[in-house]
């Protein structure tokens, strides 16, 4: 099990003394016991706390600020099963999520990568540790408040299954639902939705069409649009490739590349060459731990890592270790992240001869 570090910077001087004493009983506790003690550390490393606990809002969230442009960052973030069961699911996570990066959540079956998205987007309530973007933090032992809803406003969650998010009987409703709902538009705003489908590929599907009587792919593309009229700051994707084909991702990861200009992406995906080709930076999860934090191209590109986990190189990275084996040099082999960049970089050695 592994213990959580307590944060002595977030904490007052006065309180320095008992937070020793709590961390020792931390080290030293049963798992019994465990979930109350992460309740005592979760007083500790919360600098605000005594104001939320007194139901007051703390005046950095009075008004959110730069919340698009912040780094999102998630402080010993733990999930029990329930109050009365030891069990964790997420076990005191710490991290960071960039702006206008596209991040990917990566693991085995099991691992607790949905869960952990679904924490960091609020889509769920955290048991213990706390999240902090721009002047915004969520501590996980305080009610919801105003603050809390504008944060989970600006936050798009796409599912895996993209009929489960559908309310409505035509594409037009689909897509100005959530936007009417926030004031961004009028009801049968036929410009404001024809924006959001023509930047998903839906230009040409009629506005009066059963949002379940689409394909696989083009739900997918659906979904996204009803969530980006939103005009969302942080885009969250659940295997957002599951039931594409090729042009299918390849559309979806050029989309997603333009996005991450203006909002935070973050995607849970087992596809290695969708995420190579698409994704910035890279949380490997084991068994509800970040056991790894670090670059899409470092990662795959580090044998021992891959070996170790078990995972199979994207196409790729398999290519280009081939060329290399036979002596091909390539003049930036991290720099390819699709088989066009590839022939891109081959092309001037096939002129030379």
């Amino acid at each position: 099990m592994q213990t959580p570090q307590i944060i002595w910077s977030l904490i007052a001087p006065q309180y320095r003394g008992l937070a020793n004493k709590v961390n020792r009983k931390l080290i030293q506790s049963s798992i019994k016991h465990y979930f109350w003690y992460c309740k005592q550390f979760d007083k500790l490393v919360h600098p605000f706390y005594y104001l939320t606990a007194k139901k007051h809002t703390p005046l950095f969230n009075q008004q959110l600020v730069d919340l698009a442009q912040s780094t999102l960052y998630f402080y010993n973030l733990s999930v029990f099963v329930d109050k009365s069961n030891a069990g964790q699911i997420i076990k005191n996570v710490t991290g960071s999520v960039e702006p206008n990066q596209i991040t990917v959540i990566f693991g085995p079956s099991g691992s607790g990568k949905t869960t952990l998205i679904k924490q960091l987007g609020l889509v769920e309530n955290p048991t213990c540790g706390f999240l902090n973007c721009g002047n915004f933090y969520y501590f996980a032992n305080q009610k919801h408040n105003r603050a809390t809803k504008q944060f989970q406003n600006s936050i798009g969650y796409v599912l895996q299954k993209a009929e489960e998010q559908f309310l409505c009987d035509s594409v037009l409703e689909e897509v100005l639902t959530g936007a009417i709902n926030l004031g961004l538009c009028q009801k049968g705003d036929v410009n404001f939705a024809k924006k959001y489908l023509e930047m998903c590929g839906l230009h040409h599907i009629p506005l009066i069409k059963n949002p379940l009587e689409l394909s696989g792919g083009q739900k997918k593309r659906l979904a996204l649009a009803s969530v980006l009229a939103m005009q969302v700051q942080f885009l969250i994707l659940d295997e957002p490739t599951v039931g594409l084909d090729q042009e299918g991702k390849a559309l979806k990861s050029a989309l997603l590349k333009q996005l991450k200009q203006v909002t935070r992406i973050m995607i849970v995906s087992h596809d290695v060459d969708f995420i190579y080709e698409t994704a910035d930076s890279l949380i490997q999860l084991e068994a509800g731990q970040i056991v790894d934090q670090m670059s899409v191209a470092d990662f795959f590109n580090n044998m021992q890592l891959l070996q170790r986990y078990e995972i199979t190189p994207p196409l790729v990275v398999q290519t280009i270790q081939l060329l290399q084996a036979k002596g091909v040099q390539l003049n930036d082999p991290l720099a390819i992240k699709t088989v066009h960049d590839l022939i891109d970089q081959l092309k001037p050695l096939f002129h030379d001869q």
